[in-house]
């Protein structure tokens, strides 16, 4: 089992994309439950009970090990919801599996490169409202990097920069 941890448009989900196509991994991606939640019509109360209450995307990961598949937890593990990261923890001890945590790096003049010259995917797929909206979530987590990020460095088995080819890693 993978997780990971980065602040805001850094790359977590292309890059664990990429790790998909090098490791026979299932990718369980906690954006794509939200707005699959989100087309069913569930409250955003409903749904931010099942996603973050319940812990869903952990289930889905869970029945996923039983049948002796490897995972990625397509979450950010450092955000406010630290309960995420001690449910994977334990699933994994559960199922006396691993769980591997990955933190995900890039330059700060990368990502505000990043920020202005991306592609905008509208917010009913997932994507960001505006670059503002982007921006103000990165720096968000900048300022917020200690109390979110910093303490995990340690517990992560590697770091992956998002400035270089995964490849080259």
């Amino acid at each position: 089992m993978v997780g990971f941890f980065g602040p805001c448009l850094i790359g977590k989900t292309t890059t664990m994309k990429q790790l998909k196509k090098l490791l026979p991994l299932a990718h369980l991606e906690h954006d794509r439950m939200r707005l699959f939640l989100k087309k069913k019509r569930f409250g955003a109360e409903k749904t931010n009970q099942i996603l973050y209450r319940y812990k869903l995307i952990i289930h889905v990961a869970k029945k996923f090990l039983l049948k002796n598949y490897s995972v990625i937890i397509d979450r950010n593990f450092a955000t406010p919801h630290q309960d995420f990261l001690r449910a994977a923890e334990d699933l994994a001890k559960k199922l006396k599996t691993k769980f591997f945590l990955i933190r995900i790096t890039a330059p700060k003049w990368f990502i505000l490169r990043k920020i202005k010259t991306m592609q905008l995917k509208p917010a009913s797929q997932g994507g960001i409202p505006n670059r503002e909206a982007g921006l103000n979530c990165y720096l968000y987590a900048l300022k917020n990097y200690k109390k979110y990020y910093e303490k995990l460095k340690p517990r992560a088995m590697t770091t992956i920069d998002t400035s270089k080819l995964i490849t080259q890693q």
